[in-house]
């Protein structure tokens, strides 16, 4: 159960996330919180909470993600059984559509 930063009470207000309903920013934005030791779902007073003040960090990250490396490339391409080039499309458009949803 989660707590708050006091001392232990039980903190009725952090919500139960399950990764797959949120987006890859939010998700990448609750991590950095987290490795920060900051509660994500605590509240920030200009941004709401803490992983939506967290979150332009979070796109930065996928935007550096944007190209593949090579070993990407030829991973992607062994799994799939595709050609390198495709496998560089699909991997972008993926981080395109996770790069396009916030901020």
């Amino acid at each position: 159960m989660p707590v708050d930063d006091a001392g232990g009470t039980p903190d009725w207000n952090v919500r139960i996330i399950f990764m797959d309903d949120i987006e890859m920013i939010e998700r990448l934005a609750r991590a950095i919180c987290k490795q920060k030791g900051i509660a994500p779902d605590h509240h920030h007073p200009e941004f709401g909470t803490q992983w939506q003040a967290t979150a332009r960090e979070a796109k930065g990250l996928l935007i550096v993600m944007l190209d593949p490396t090579d070993a990407m490339i030829r991973a992607g391409a062994r799994r799939a059984e595709i050609d390198p080039e495709r496998a560089r499309t699909a991997y972008r458009a993926m981080i395109d559509a996770a790069i396009a949803r916030h901020i």
